[in-house]
């Protein structure tokens, strides 16, 4: 799905990333930003929250010191598309009734 939607994705992740060109990001950080938004954008089964953690942990694990830091600022921008970022699951006021 990620080859398939390639050219989508890295405009979704060029426009939440303010200031980073995509040529510019590290390989590896790029390829998990792209894996990760995949599934944000794509996967209604699969909850944001969980593909940001699991992209942070691959980052931890194979990317630099600071990539999970990055992937984790970059992703927190990231919104589902029946999302507006008011919507978001973490904004949302819990329900009290």
């Amino acid at each position: 799905g990620v080859m398939e939607h390639l050219q989508t994705l890295d405009e979704a992740i060029t426009k939440v990333s303010a200031h980073w060109r995509l040529d510019r990001m590290n390989v590896i950080d790029r390829n998990i930003l792209r894996l990760a938004a995949f599934e944000i954008l794509y996967k209604a089964d699969i909850p944001r929250k969980v593909s940001i953690n699991e992209a942070i942990e691959i980052a931890k694990s194979y990317g630099t010191e600071d990539s999970g830091s990055f992937i984790n600022g970059i992703l927190d921008r990231f919104q589902k598309p029946e999302e507006t970022p008011s919507e978001a699951p973490e904004d949302k006021p819990e329900n009290t009734e």
